[in-house]
């Protein structure tokens, strides 16, 4: 039985076959877990949005949805997902002509279930080499200091934009002007330190990038020559790879779009507290949080006022008093502690 168990949904018109199939195949001995089946792609649709399974093993003419469009949709709710067609000899010209190259098999009714166990185990063994290329193989090599130095700002004096730019494709990563550049901050309740090389894996797929992990996340930056159509697609591979091999559902941070090298920093700000501030499962740009942002930074700069009113104005109790109930509730500010510690 192999280690690696994947799940599957099953879909076909045919209900004696599909019950055959469902009933009679010993899924957990070649590493497979039957979440659901339905008999027609309307069904199936849904069946994947709800159960996201690991592979769909579907008829191509059904009801609805036929098998070729249920396999582009699909792929649109879960960018990972493998597909598979179980159809019938006459299909099979018209299926090559519909559906792209990443149809992991096609399997010719009528088949025994002999035959289509042997042909299950050997789907999965492609998947699971598909899977392990996207673990981490803790040979990461060194920190891209370059792009960590521009990220988190550890820069003793910034170089000019030119330089950074030179640094950066010292680090791998590739610009042709005009381009656009975006930050990425990837949480998950059980990051690894080599993480950055799975999250690299699945972004390069989309654009030039470069990842490190810093402070419990994986931050990314992302460079486009024709902008970032393409990053929700990208986005949603990564929330569903960090989801199958961490076991935990991702919180990614986007940042702004930008064109300066020298913003990197404020970009990384933003994507940092776009995942923070979110706290939940999911992907969030700036936008979805704007509000509550600024909503902070005003509340920050009140405070600072507060603050200075009391410290220039008011008196000791006072301003011992504040400072208390901002700790009380919570406050870890080490300026306002310092001050605490003084008024005392």
């Amino acid at each position: 039985m192999s280690e690696q168990i994947f799940t599957i949904v099953v879909a076909d018109d045919e209900q004696e076959l599909r019950e055959a199939v469902c009933g009679m195949i010993r899924w957990e001995e070649i590493g497979f877990r039957l979440v659901g089946s339905a008999g027609n792609g309307l069904d199936a649709l849904q069946m994947v949005e709800q159960l996201q399974p690991d592979l769909l093993l579907t008829d191509i003419r059904m009801p609805f949805i036929n098998g070729t469009a249920l396999a582009r949709q699909v792929r649109e709710l879960q960018p990972l997902i493998q597909v598979a067609f179980l159809s019938g000899y006459d299909d099979f010209e018209y299926a090559q002509s519909a559906i792209d190259s990443e149809v992991i098999a096609y399997l010719l009714k009528p088949i025994s279930m002999a035959e289509l166990t042997q042909a299950l185990r050997e789907i999965h063994a492609r998947m699971e080499a598909r899977f392990n290329a996207l673990r981490p193989t803790g040979a990461g090599g060194s920190l891209p200091l370059a792009v960590a130095s521009l990220l988190l700002d550890s820069f003793a004096e910034q170089p000019e934009e030119e330089e950074l730019r030179r640094m950066l494709v010292d680090c791998g990563m590739v610009f042709t002007a005009p381009y656009e550049l975006t930050v990425l901050a990837v949480r998950a309740g059980r990051l690894e330190q080599d993480a950055a090389q799975t999250v690299d894996q699945v972004l390069r797929k989309y654009y030039s990038c470069c990842s490190f992990v810093s402070g419990g996340r994986v931050l990314s930056l992302l460079v486009s020559e024709d902008g970032f159509a393409r990053l929700g697609a990208a986005l949603d591979e990564l929330y569903y790879v960090g989801k199958r091999l961490l076991d935990e559902n991702c919180v990614i941070g986007v940042s702004r779009s930008f064109s300066q090298l020298r913003r990197c920093t404020a970009a990384c700000r933003e994507a940092v507290d776009t995942q923070r501030l979110a706290g939940e499962s999911g992907i969030y740009r700036i936008g979805q949080i704007q509000a509550r942002l600024e909503e902070r930074a005003q509340d920050e700069q009140d405070a600072a006022a507060r603050l200075a009113t009391l410290l220039y104005g008011g008196s000791r109790e006072a301003l011992e008093a504040h400072l208390r109930r901002v700790l009380a509730e919570g406050g870890s500010d080490m300026t306002a502690m310092r001050l605490l510690l003084a008024a005392q």
